[in-house]
């Protein structure tokens, strides 16, 4: 049951908004036809919840509130349709502004539960302290764009870096100084690249590069200019980091991305160990 209500949501969700909105719009003029066959004496109030609740969570608080406005409106129709009389010509009102009370808070209540939700998701794919996306999000994007690649047949390129002689730092000005250089490297490279580009933390001192339409020539021209401006920073904060990167280019798309990424590492460490603070290329070769 639970797969079932799941598959429902999901495919609510793929819907297009015109095609959202056609689908509210038909369920509310079925349920006040049915009002209106049914009579007085069955209410099916319940139901107009269903629509409103969709409304809210799939396309915003607001689309909420005004098919809680359309669900009053064709109830109020269909009941005035049926011809029911009351005891008072302002009951009918007063019924309408009941439900329209409630509606209203329900959609309010799935609004927010909504944004709290996208806030939460938001969450899961950045890292909380630099505000860059983490590791999970980072593969996430490199496959999609691998993808990309695959169909347009476009270069892209994953860099690695390290930063050399991070843990002097943890060691010598304690771990707040050690936040603070890491947010400082986050923000310089942020500031650094094109808006197509993504930076992510992939875990400690380790950051990772996407640069979609990059080949290896391009990726020679703006690595340099980054780890510069990166070198320079930590100057200017009297901080001894320094960079070590490991650059793959992918001129045909891979097939596995876990690959790309590791390849990538292993050229930062082939840098790490032929003495750090420099920048190695390659181009991407699938494993055998």
């Amino acid at each position: 049951m639970g797969n079932l209500i799941a598959r429902f949501v999901a495919r609510l969700g793929s819907l297009s908004k015109p095609l959202m909105w056609t689908l509210l719009f038909g369920c509310m003029g079925c349920l006040g036809f049915l009002d209106y066959l049914t009579g007085y004496e069955a209410s099916l109030e319940l139901f107009y919840l269903f629509p409103v609740a969709i409304a809210a969570w799939f396309l915003s608080e607001r689309t909420g509130m005004l098919f809680s406005l359309v669900s009053v409106a064709t109830w109020y129709v269909s009941n005035y349709l049926t011809g029911q009389t009351f005891s008072s010509p302002l009951i009918p009102y007063w019924n309408a502004a009941m439900r329209l009370g409630f509606f209203l808070v329900v959609a309010i209540l799935f609004g927010e539960l909504r944004k709290a939700f996208d806030k939460e998701k938001a969450m899961l794919r950045y890292d909380f302290l630099t505000g860059v996306c983490n590791a999970r999000a980072f593969y996430e994007i490199v496959a999609t764009e691998c993808l990309r690649a695959n169909r347009y047949l476009h270069p892209l390129t994953v860099a690695y870096i390290d930063l050399d002689k991070f843990k002097k730092v943890n060691d010598r000005f304690g771990h707040q100084k050690g936040d603070q250089v890491l947010k400082l490297v986050a923000a310089t490279i942020r500031q650094s690249i094109r808006r197509l580009d993504t930076v992510a933390r992939l875990g400690g001192d380790e950051f990772a590069l996407l640069l979609p339409e990059t080949d290896l020539e391009d990726a020679q021209r703006l690595l340099p200019r980054l780890r510069d401006q990166l070198l320079s920073e930590m100057q200017r904060q009297n901080c001894p980091v320094t960079f070590s990167m490991g650059v793959l280019t992918c001129t045909n798309a891979p097939s596995n991305v876990n690959e790309v990424i590791r390849q990538a590492d292993d050229l930062m460490y082939e840098v790490k160990k032929a003495g750090k603070n420099a920048i190695r290329y390659s181009v991407y070769s699938e494993a055998q």
